[in-house]
Formats: structure tokens, sequence, C-alpha cells
């Protein structure tokens, strides 16, 4: 799944994420620092009891949790699900199951996404494509 033109794609992940509280296995690749800080800050807020179950990758109870946040990418993803919140293709996508992405509305998130795109259709993924402000999460 590819959501593109959000006005803020740290909220709608966080929104993605809470949907998916059924899920297991659920990766997210968000290296940059300020992002998953405010991303953690967020699942805490976000679902209506109050909390998305989460932990960073390096918590002991990260292979039991359902939703793991990744700053630094891992020899192998551990999730069948990825959500990437990088500006890069993720190391060993081609290992991914199920790939998502949220692309923001500024020039340069459109150019990234686009690059990282036509490498996903490269690597063989079927991307289904959604405007996120057109076609909210919630």
């Amino acid at each position: 799944m590819f959501f593109h033109d959000a006005t803020d794609r740290i909220r709608a992940a966080a929104i993605w994420l809470s949907l998916q509280q059924k899920a297991r296995g659920i990766a997210v690749f968000v290296p940059d620092l300020e992002d998953a800080t405010r991303l953690d800050r967020l699942l805490w807020e976000q679902a209506p009891v109050g909390f998305t179950a989460h932990c960073e990758s390096n918590n002991i109870l990260s292979s039991e949790t359902p939703i793991v946040l990744f700053k630094s990418p891992p020899a192998r993803w551990p999730k069948s699900i990825l959500l990437n919140l990088s500006a890069v293709v993720p190391p060993q996508v081609e290992e991914i199951e199920h790939l998502v992405e949220i692309v923001g509305q500024d020039h340069a998130a459109r150019t990234e996404g686009r690059s990282r795109f036509r490498a996903y259709q490269a690597a063989g993924f079927e991307i289904e494509t959604r405007n996120i402000e057109q076609d909210p999460l919630a």
C-alpha cells in the first residue's frame, strides 16, 4: 500500500498503526530520531483506549510485540509487514511480504516517494496507491 499526499505523515502512520491492532508483525522503519520520538508518543495517545501496543527494536519484548520501531535496519526484518517512514528503500525489502509507505505532500517527499515506488515495482511488489487526503484512514 502506498499512501500519498499526507499533510502529516507521522500522524497518518500513527492512525494507520492504531487501525492495525489485530495485526501481528509490523516493523516500522523510522530512522529519523525526531520522527521516531513523535511516533512513539502518538502511539501512546492514538487508540480509543489510549495506547497502541509497540516497542523499540532493542526492547526485550520486541519478539512478542505486534508493532516494533526500528531506527536502523536489522540484518533481517523480523515482521511480515514493513511500514517504511524513511526517505530510502529499506535494505532487504525483497524479504518483506507486505510493504506500506506514507508519503508527504512537499516536493522533496514526493520526488523521493516516486523513486521508492519505482524501486518497489522493479523488486516485484504489486503496489496499491491511495491519496490519504481524499480517502482518509479514519
